[in-house]
């Protein structure tokens, strides 16, 4: 099967665009994962 379009990020990435403002320091660990997106 083809994807027409894929995107992966990094731990850093989710933290800085997702947690970068919680005052209880909350971030998803350094675990070598990534969160992928892929369309048909």
């Amino acid at each position: 099967m083809a994807f027409s379009h894929t995107h992966a990020w990094t731990p850093g990435e989710l933290n800085q665009r997702y947690l970068a403002n919680r005052d209880d320091g909350l971030c998803i660990g350094v675990t070598p994962t990534r969160l992928m997106l892929a369309t048909a």
